[in-house]
């Protein structure tokens, strides 16, 4: 068999070759041009830069021309230094430059020789091998990318610079310089002078909209574009001529293209109607837009109710706004309405001026500000004009500036409710005193008056000391001639009194809890770290375990009688409350701010209304068990599920444990029944369903357990809401004269005068959660969970439900 020469397997090889050596002759070409040519290039994208951009116009026609004739002689230059002794690329450097692309060298193999053993069969066949290989390897060469990089000649990026700059002038201000290069060697050239016209045009909505910019020679000619009322349009011609005319209806004023620099004018005007724009180059149109203004409507307020106070005396005032771009701020306004005020006793007397009451109205925390409702509070409970009648007003402003209408609402002004009869007298006192100066020396007979008998109204020592000190206070001021901050004195150790009387210790108690419950909050708004956060939660709770132990401890003190003044009564046991504080701390762990947010507003409602029920009261003892059996049906709910999904994959086997707790709880629940407010349908219904749950565990039949026993907890859950509405509608039956009084046996405060029902506590707002939201959210996990053990649904499926369950 006849054996080719390797120099013939190396020329067919090249000959495969041929294009890809011509790509890498091509990149040693580029490699070497641009290392050589790359400052030329620079020079000549910087000059037409320079003269795109109307720089000779900046210059007189002398010193034109010496830029002009400097560029020349650059030009010249560089070139010849480029050109001089150029190292042209030759084929043999770009065969050794696509070699070199391989480890192994393989062009270079195939053209070596063997240095001995030609004429050896075993050597030959060798190197036959070997010379194969390597024609297959050079087959798989390709050629480098040419190498640019030109950063260590220059460091600067000089050559950069002037790309970006000569894009510019290409994109922003194209023209022939042919006419400029003429008008130079000729004796200079100005702005204008060159007849390509460039122009920019856009539309700025104002910030507060969140609409975007309009790019106008984007934008689709002959189509009406909406704008906001307040747009701010904006225009820029370059290389203008005499002919260059501008044409707008939007502004309702004449505007005109002003010079702003040699080579450019422009203008920038407000929309203040519908209309269009026109650039015109002579007659010829070089952009025309329509455009439909879209008002700016001023923004509303109203006010839903009438302002009430919670249980810790604060103003709740809940308003509506809407706008159409979103309201930014607002004020709230109290004025005193002296015509509707009973002007008798302390408030005959015409009262000192006071400035009026201004409040900055809340801001929703997140979302839109468009149409929103919220809430102001405010405790105003030691300001003169609590509990007298007051107008209220609210205005709102836009981004615009733009005010609403006032939105007005004339009520009493919400505060402190004080229900101990000698703490209302010298609230009203103290109000008396800051009504007018008149007054004074009535008010400090009366509080005189009071401490002339204290054991009738039970005061304890150290109490009636403090009142005493600051009755003498106020009379060594009275006599010195009481001024402004001697009357504010007296006013704020009168009041402090009046707490201590009606609050006790509690005062301080719920002091520190507002304070940790602000904290809190505050923290939570400005995304305050987790460890700061996980402090906060702990406080809070320290400080909810006070209170609690607080309101158990006044209520132990005044006994039962005072539970039946006519506030309303509302069962919650600590664990309850507890459950609150531990989704709270989740939330706060989990990074959940919004959750953990709107679980401390709910905690804070209730427990800034929450009364502890004293005293042997039947049917709250049986919505207490209620409460206990509901607890304990979700229990075994939880159970029957977690069982159900143990055992998707085994036949079921009945389950005797759960099975006899369901039917022990099922007894219980007959036992509630026979209690005073157990006697109910849906308790019955409940223990039926209890039973059916019962029957079903013994059989194995968790699916059907857990079908009965969301139907128990539906029931309970009915039969608690029925008890405790009916317990608060008794509560509220409880007012006024209670059973066996005269007229003559009412309460009376100090100063002789009946007390009416002032004394009770009304609210109509839930002092526990809503029992129908929580039984919709219930009802929603135990649908999740009755789908989850259903193993005909698909898997995609049940691994979703699995995470909604693992999530909440």
């Amino acid at each position: 068999m006849s054996r080719q020469a390797p120099e013939n397997r190396y020329q067919q090889v090249l000959r495969q070759l041929r294009g890809r050596m011509v790509l890498s002759l091509l990149g040693l070409w580029l490699e070497r041009l641009a290392r050589r040519f790359w400052p030329l290039a620079t020079l000549v994208l910087a000059f037409y830069a320079f003269a795109a951009f109307d720089g000779f116009a900046l210059l007189s026609p002398l010193a034109g021309r010496i830029i002009l004739a400097v560029a020349g002689i650059g030009v010249i230059l560089l070139a010849g230094t480029g050109l001089f002794r150029f190292p042209r690329p030759r084929m043999a450097e770009a065969i050794a430059r696509l070699d070199r692309s391989q480890d192994s060298r393989p062009l270079s193999a195939l053209d070596d020789r063997p240095a001995a053993g030609s004429n050896d069969p075993l050597t030959d066949a060798l190197w036959a091998q070997h010379q194969a290989r390597m024609a297959a390897a050079a087959l798989e060469t390709t050629p480098p990318p040419p190498d640019l990089q030109l950063a260590r000649r220059d460091r600067h990026a000089l050559r950069l610079m002037a790309l970006v700059l000569a894009l510019s002038a290409v994109v922003f201000a194209p023209r022939d310089l042919t006419d400029v290069f003429r008008q130079v060697a000729g004796g200079g050239v100005t702005a204008g002078n060159t007849e390509t016209v460039s122009f920019e045009a856009w539309v700025n909505p104002p910030e507060y909209t969140g609409k975007p910019s309009i790019y106008l020679p984007e934008a689709p000619e002959g189509e009406m574009i909406p704008l906001p009322q307040g747009s701010e349009v904006v225009l820029r011609v370059y290389g203008l001529g005499d002919a260059i005319s501008l044409q707008e209806t939007l502004s309702g004023t004449e505007t005109a293209l002003v010079s702003e620099s040699e080579g450019l004018r422009g203008t920038v005007f407000t929309v203040s109607r519908s209309g269009g724009i026109r650039l015109l180059n002579g007659k010829t149109a070089l952009g025309e837009w329509q455009f439909t203004m879209l008002p700016d409507i001023p923004p509303v307020a109203s006010i839903p109710a009438d302002p009430v106070a919670n249980a810790g005396g604060e103003m709740q005032l809940a308003f509506e706004a809407t706008d159409d771009y979103g309201v930014v701020s607002g004020l709230a306004t109290i004025t005193l309405d002296l015509e509707a005020i009973d002007r008798t006793y302390g408030l005959a007397p015409d009262p000192v001026p006071q400035p009026s009451i201004t409040l900055e109205l809340p801001m929703p925390f997140s979302g839109s500000t468009q149409d929103f409702a919220q809430t102001l509070s405010e405790d105003l409970s030691k300001h003169p004009w609590s509990g007298l009648p007051v107008t209220i007003t609210l205005t709102v402003l836009d981004g615009a500036g733009q005010q609403s209408p006032p939105a007005t609402v004339s009520a009493p002004l919400p505060g402190k409710r004080f229900l101990n009869p000698l703490a209302a007298a010298i609230a009203e006192q103290r109000r008396d005193i800051l009504w007018s100066p008149q007054n004074d020396a009535r008010a400090l007979r009366v509080l005189r008056a009071v401490t002339y008998l204290p054991e009738e109204y039970q005061l304890p020592a150290s109490t009636y000391l403090i009142l005493r000190a600051a009755i003498r206070r106020f009379d060594a001021l009275s006599r010195a001639g009481l001024d402004d901050a001697g009357r504010a004195e007296v006013a704020d150790r009168l009041w402090d009194l009046a707490l201590i009387l009606e609050d006790g210790s509690l005062a301080d108690v719920r002091e520190r809890l507002r304070r940790a419950q602000e904290r809190l909050s505050q923290a939570l708004e400005e995304g305050a770290s987790e460890q700061e956060l996980q402090q906060l939660v702990e406080e809070l709770e320290q400080a909810t375990r006070d209170y609690l132990d607080a309101l158990a401890q006044e209520a132990q003190q005044q006994g039962d009688s005072q539970q039946s003044s006519g506030s309303e009564t509302r069962m919650l046991d600590d664990s309850a409350i507890q459950d609150m504080l531990d989704q709270l701390k989740q939330f706060s762990e989990n990074g959940q701010r919004a959750e953990a947010q709107a679980m401390l507003d709910q905690l804070s409602d209730l427990l800034e209304n929450l009364q502890v029920t004293q005293g042997d009261n039947p049917s709250a003892e049986t919505l207490q068990q209620m409460l206990d059996a509901l607890r304990q049906q979700q229990g075994l709910s939880d159970e029957t599920f977690r069982q159900l999904q143990e055992s998707l994959n085994n036949s079921g086997e009945g389950s005797q444990d759960l099975a006899d707790r369901q039917e022990a709880l099922r007894d219980l629940l007959n036992e509630l029944q026979q209690q005073p407010g157990g006697d109910r349908d849906p308790l019955a219904e409940a223990e039926r369903n209890m039973g059916d749950a019962g029957e079903a565990l013994r059989e194995g039949d968790q699916r059907g357990a857990l079908d009965d026993q969301a139907r128990a907890l539906e029931n309970l859950r009915e039969g608690i809401r029925q008890l405790d509405q009916e317990m608060r509608e008794a509560a509220e039956g409880q007012r006024g004269i209670q059973p066996g009084e005269t007229q003559n046996s009412r309460r009376t405060d100090p100063l002789g005068r009946p007390l009416g029902e002032t004394g009770s506590s009304e609210t109509s707002e839930q002092l526990v959660p809503d029992p129908d939201l929580q039984g919709r959210v219930q009802e929603l996990l135990d649908e999740i969970r009755r789908r989850t053990g259903e193993r005909t649904r698909p898997e995609a499926e049940i691994d979703y439900l699995k995470r909604l369950l693992d999530r909440f």
